[in-house]
């Protein structure tokens, strides 16, 4: 075993970590995400000459510095849903960064050791790994190797093939031309005579990588050459009420709910009107209302989760609008309570209502292995996750004709809105509706739009016409989160073929196109807004990815392994062959 090159250790783990750190939103660069694959290769070279147990210190380090630089927020975060201190999220953060980060150890690990006993082509077996790793490894808040080089649109486009994680396959090709490149300007020799072995070595090794990449990117520029949004509208208002936490203390504070119902109301009227009442759906964010229920179910009532402002708030809005809302709410059922995104439809009811699966360790819900925590947990809710996925159905109006509204100024606006008092009467004298065509969307709360394969077999199961993802970032600090939650979401609208709408309550609200690319100007972290925009129905469309899951992922790994070992079989003939004597 060499010597423990100690500044070259450290060299690359800050490198693998501030990848992540300027590949993620908000700077979102392609080219500095490249310093964590190159961090990895070097790494992983330095490893095979290291005792394992190195290896694994190596990669501690490695997954302490991506936690601690790249997703320091986690600290605010978890002190925040938990309610617990300082000193007790940081004592949480820290088995989570060896643990939960685990894709790194298995990484290195196992690139120590095929590289040690199999030396082949190093970068098919660095990739592969690391798509094995982004498959295999639950994450808290997942993050994907790909997730680096969103901000590079052409390769973006490849998600629509093999998801986020057949992006950062490539990327670690992309690395290795890089490494190969540098290689090649800082060698000072080159090989004389090259000879049958040496030539297939460098197929592999670059005109492999190389070709892959190209038909990469060539892929992506026919993808957004060739895209065509549908033209079947559906007029959508979005609301960003930044309304601030809605902290346990808070629950009883009238105060705090009455400014929430006030500003939605304004909010919602307002866009409403400048409109000119061109809206079908009108989208709330999670937590816009936080604490309520608009159903008045036994269980409700006796729980008091019910509110009947809210009911009068979403029919009064309803009302005036012709329209549907789309908003969150908590729900009784029995003895336990769920996080749900509801319809409220411009026919006077509850239409339906979705119950979120995946829920937020440690805020939504103690795992039940750390259920003895919960005095260190006070904020953790007590949520219990949906069993069966569902669409959420809605109705719009095709070329729907501008609405006679009343022009409410300030001083009226107030006795308009004392309807919202009696929501009884509001829905006893529910006007007739204009006539209408039924469609149906994908709902996504907060975190679930993290997960690849939970959103395709959501989208496969009820095919919705768009994604609507409801969320509440404000937990996190109000800053880096929110730029990396969005910029991870909107992978989703790649892989799906779907509009994604995404609604926060504090930032970065945003609609993304099925080729990534933003379709409005997004909302500001911290900024009071409403967004009013059409989204084109694209019931029809599919994908690669939607289709066919992770097959092309299989097949990625397949080759991966394949050229490695391919590799590794040319080098054993090669030192195996007898050289002929000199003359």
């Amino acid at each position: 075993m060499e010597k423990t090159p100690y500044l070259k250790i450290t060299i690359c783990c800050l490198s693998i970590a501030l990848g992540v750190l300027l590949g993620l939103a908000p700077l979102e660069s392609s080219l500095a995400g490249l310093l964590t694959p190159l961090g990895l290769i070097y790494l992983a070279r330095i490893c095979t000459r290291l005792s394992w147990q190195k290896t694994l210190a190596i990669s501690t380090l490695a997954s302490l510095c991506v936690t601690f630089i790249a997703f320091n927020w986690l600290l605010v975060g978890i002190r925040n849903l938990s309610g617990s201190s300082s000193f007790v999220a940081f004592l949480f953060l820290l088995p989570y960064s060896i643990f939960l980060q685990a894709k790194l150890p298995f990484f290195l690990l196992t690139a120590r050791y095929f590289l040690r006993r199999y030396p082949g082509q190093e970068i098919w077996l660095l990739a592969a790994l690391a798509l094995l790793s982004d498959l295999c490894f639950y994450q808290m808040f997942p993050w994907y190797y790909g997730n680096l080089f969103t901000g590079n649109t052409f390769l973006l486009q490849f998600a629509a093939i093999a998801g986020i994680y057949g992006m950062g396959f490539v990327q670690f090709l992309v690395a290795h031309l890089v490494v190969v490149l540098f290689t090649f300007l800082s060698s000072k020799r080159k090989d004389a005579v090259p000879n049958k072995t040496v030539a297939t070595s460098r197929l592999l090794d670059i005109v492999f990588p190389l070709l892959v990449v190209i038909l990469v990117y060539l892929y992506g520029l026919w993808h957004l050459v060739s895209f065509r949004p549908g033209s079947d509208l559906v007029h959508v208002a979005m609301l960003q009420p930044n309304t601030g936490l809605s902290l346990q203390e808070k629950k009883e504070d009238e105060a705090f709910a009455a400014t929430s119902l006030s500003r939605v109301a304004s909010l919602a009227l307002k866009a409403i009107y400048e409109a000119n009442g061109q809206v079908d759906l009108l989208v709330l964010p999670e937590s816009a209302i936080p604490f309520f229920s608009s159903n008045p179910s036994p269980a409700n009532i006796q729980n008091k989760v019910y509110s009947s402002t809210f009911q009068g708030l979403l029919a009064f809005v309803s009302r005036e609008g012709k329209l549907d809302i789309v908003y969150n709410e908590m729900d009784w059922e029995k003895k336990s309570v769920s996080n749900r995104a509801s319809v409220f439809s411009r026919f006077g009811e509850r239409s339906g209502s979705y119950q979120k699966q995946i829920l937020v360790p440690f805020g939504e819900y103690l795992p039940f292995a750390f259920s003895w925590l919960g005095a260190l947990f006070p904020e953790s809710s007590k949520y219990v996750p949906g069993e069966n996925y569902q669409a959420l159905n809605y109705s719009y109006i095709p070329q729907r004709p501008p609405l006679p509204l009343r022009k409410i100024v300030q001083n009226q606006q107030q006795d308009d809105l004392q309807e919202i008092q009696q929501p009884e009467k509001i829905l006893q004298n529910w006007p007739e509706a204009p006539a209408s065509q039924e469609g149906k969307f994908t709902p996504l709360l907060c975190y679930e739009a993290m997960f690849p394969e939970y959103v395709r077999e959501s989208v496969n199961k009820d095919a919705g016409d768009f994604l609507i993802n409801l969320t509440n970032d404000s937990w996190f600090g109000n800053y880096l989160e929110n730029y990396q939650h969005s910029s991870a979401a909107k992978v989703r609208a790649v892989e799906t073929g779907r509009y994604l709408i995404r609604s926060t309550l504090s930032g970065i609200s945003s609609v993304v196109s099925p080729t990534g690319e933003d379709s409005i100007a997004k909302t500001a972290i911290n900024e009071m807004a409403i967004r009013t925009f059409s989204v084109p129905r694209r019931s029809g469309a599919t994908t690669i990815y939607l289709r066919y899951g992770n097959t092309s992922n299989y097949a990625l790994l397949g080759l991966g392994f394949l050229l490695y070992f391919l590799g590794f079989w040319r080098n054993s003939r090669s030192s195996n062959t007898p050289t002929k004597p000199e003359k």
